[in-house]
């Protein structure tokens, strides 16, 4: 799995650690959290606009996996693996 670091200024760092204790969360998750949506929007954005493609009940995360697929594979490799997700267990 790669790494990316990410510079903030210590306003901004002050600013993820007070939205981080009042979410119960570490500023690395609030970080990840939003980066990662953040990323699935530009994946989203990436994929062409005539192919409608749905990803429902997923997770943030699952959707951007699903979007990278899309991107990387194509269309029905990332329509394989959103029903995958959707799956019973």
């Amino acid at each position: 799995m790669a790494q990316h670091i990410i510079t903030t200024t210590n306003e901004v760092e002050a600013a993820l650690v007070k939205v981080a204790v009042s979410e119960g969360k570490s500023v690395d998750e609030v970080v990840q959290e939003k980066l990662s949506y953040y990323i699935a929007c530009q994946l989203y954005d990436y994929m062409s606009p005539i192919i409608p493609f749905n990803t429902p009940g997923l997770s943030i995360q699952k959707r951007l996996e699903a979007y990278a697929t899309y991107v990387n594979k194509g269309r029905d490799a990332a329509v394989t693996f959103v029903e995958s997700c959707l799956k019973p267990v």
